[in-house]
């Protein structure tokens, strides 16, 4: 196991952790400043998943490089390398399909649509 796994799940830990407080307080969790440079890839999951739902895709893994959703897989393992096999320079995105997350990221997508506006 490397330091750099260990410092992986410590920060996964802190950000849950946070997650969790907030939504406790009946507030929306924050967005990690380390998701900011992928929020275009997180915007188009918000728009794309209730059709990925729709199509019965619940509990796979989509694969997203900007506004387009490239695939979809079975596990978290297969979309990532897919990921980074097509896409060089490793900029993609790979969420798992989960109606949750229309309410975890509905105050993000709202804010960001009304600063581009």
């Amino acid at each position: 196991m490397s330091i750099e796994y260990l410092l992986h799940k410590a920060a996964q830990r802190k950000a849950a952790a946070a997650v969790a407080e907030a939504v406790a307080r009946g507030e929306s969790p924050p967005l990690p400043p380390e998701f900011q440079p992928f929020l275009t890839e997180i915007t188009a999951f918000y728009h794309q998943l209730p059709r990925l739902l729709e199509e019965g895709e619940r509990g796979r893994f989509v694969v997203l490089r900007g506004d387009k959703v490239d695939s979809v897989w079975d596990t978290g393992r297969d979309a990532r390398q897919h990921g980074y096999r097509t896409f060089d320079d490793g900029r993609f995105l790979t969420a798992k399909i989960d109606p949750d997350f229309l309410t975890v990221y509905s105050p993000h997508i709202q804010t960001h649509g009304q600063e581009s506006a």
